[in-house]
């Protein structure tokens, strides 16, 4: 595997269009997408967050990590962003 540049963190709640915009513009940047890792922290979202992101994760060639957790909060969700980050 090529050598990571950089992660992406991406806490959310709550707002599964928002995080759809910003993972479909994601996968436009004119970047080689292997050079980064984005990771999104669910932060116990009810609004269909989940299922959007299994089945993104299915058709994304992103390198992207789905994390759900109970709601804690945006720093909780920050910590687990950087304990999962490569």
């Amino acid at each position: 595997m090529e050598e990571l540049l950089f992660t992406i963190s991406i806490p959310t709640y709550n707002r599964k269009k928002l995080l759809e915009r910003n993972l479909n513009n994601l996968e436009k940047l004119n970047f080689d997408i292997k050079k980064f890792e984005i990771i999104v922290v669910d932060d116990g979202s009810s609004d269909g967050t989940e299922n959007f992101m299994t089945e993104f994760i299915k058709k994304s060639a992103l390198n992207l990590t789905y994390i759900k957790k109970e709601n804690g909060g945006k720093f909780s969700a920050l910590n687990i962003a950087i304990n999962e980050a490569k």
